[in-house]
């Protein structure tokens, strides 16, 4: 059974046609007018084709979603007689969003499939399964959309996944569909966070305390960013003293040491992203009290950005030109380094294989790169996206 759509009552898809029940007797539906969901909370879109919105009940359409897509509530507000959600890149009226509460706890049991809902996804990272860094036994269970069992998958298991947030993943097991907890999925980010015995930071996972929601004032375009990484950029041996990228651009002081932020930074407002308070350069026209911390620091700039819903994490083989490139160190602490988001890049191509690694140019400053080959790597490349 799926909702179709949904008002004082609700249009439902049950054995093949269509039906109509009253919303008191349904478990998990959204509410006449779109209430019931709050900021944090995940929920997923329960019909296809709708309109993602430049703000709550607005009159520009940005894009569309489909059924099943699955979403952290980033910002809420009632207009136009119905609560709309930001969901990190537009606004949705609530009642085309169900939660995700409906999803048990590993108890239930069943056989129902999520094709329907889920295969509009893209299954494009693979990963295993860890069932004992968090927890015991040998299996976890792969579940429908409304939380009942599919099958035991055990530990070990390779499966693929949709994306690395939130605490259920879209997952595909051999040709089925649906969700696993996200804790005993391997490169997520709650499965980074649940190792009890060497945990990570808050600071340094995708989730953020506060969301200041915000639609980009400007169309973004990658090739632009593209463009003046290439522009400013040059493939330079290491030089003891460093020196600054010998094209760099002069507005933005670079000293040839910790440069890399600075660098990708000046490419992302290429591509239109504004600078805005918090993460910013002092340049002209930018006020003087607005701090350049994050400006200047890989996770801090990072953090930001996720904070302002413009970064998505993607797999690290679905990579584009214009978008970022961490080098992600696991083992930072035990190098004495600050954050385990060590260095950042652009890339500039599309992936490929070079020899037998697989991986794409890009450009960077204080490694001074101008279209040099990255390898990529579900462990030591974490890879985003502006939007």
């Amino acid at each position: 059974m799926s909702i179709i759509s949904a008002s004082t009552w609700a249009t439902l898809c049950y054995g093949g046609s269509s039906a109509f029940v009253q919303h008191q007797y349904l478990k998990g539906a959204p509410t006449e007018n779109g209430n019931g969901l709050e900021i944090g909370q995940e929920a997923y879109c329960n019909t296809n084709s709708v309109n993602v919105r430049n703000a709550a009940n607005g009159s520009t359409i940005l894009s569309q979603i489909n059924k099943g897509g699955r979403y952290t509530i980033g910002g809420k507000e009632n207009s136009g007689g119905y609560f709309w959600y930001y969901l990190g890149h537009g606004w949705v009226r609530g009642d085309f969003l169900t939660p995700t509460t409906n999803i048990q706890s590993d108890t239930s049991s069943g056989t129902n499939d999520s094709s329907e809902e889920l295969g509009h996804l893209l299954f494009n990272h693979t990963t295993t399964i860890d069932v004992t860094r968090h927890g015991s036994g040998s299996t976890v269970n792969f579940r429908t959309i409304q939380g009942e069992v599919i099958e035991a998958i055990r530990n070990g298991s390779e499966v693929k996944i949709a994306r690395f947030n939130g605490q259920w993943i879209p997952t595909k097991y051999n040709s089925k569909i649906g969700v696993m907890q996200a804790k005993f999925i391997k490169n997520t980010d709650e499965y980074n966070k649940a190792n009890p015995a060497n945990p990570l930071p808050y600071q340094f996972t995708d989730q953020v305390d506060t969301l200041f929601p915000s639609i980009m004032p400007y169309e973004y375009n990658p090739s632009l960013a593209v463009a003046y990484a290439l522009n400013h950029s040059k493939t330079e041996a290491t030089q003891n003293p460093p020196r600054p990228c010998s094209l760099s651009n002069d507005a933005f002081e670079e000293d040839g040491t910790g440069d890399c932020a600075n660098f990708v930074h000046q490419c992302i407002c290429a591509g239109g992203a504004p600078m805005f308070k918090g993460w910013s350069y002092s340049i002209q026209g930018i006020p003087s009290h607005w701090p350049t911390g994050a400006w200047l620091r890989t996770n801090e700039g990072r953090r930001k950005l996720l904070e302002k819903g413009w970064l998505q994490r993607i797999p690290y083989n679905s990579v584009m030109p214009g978008d970022i490139i961490y080098t992600y160190v696991s083992d930072y602490a035990d190098k004495n380094l600050l954050t385990p988001y060590n260095h950042v890049t652009i890339a500039v191509t599309y992936p490929y294989t070079e020899g037998n690694k697989f991986g794409c140019k890009v450009c960077g400053h204080t490694v001074h790169q101008n279209s040099v080959f990255k390898e990529l790597t579900a462990d030591k490349a974490y890879c985003y996206r502006i939007s």
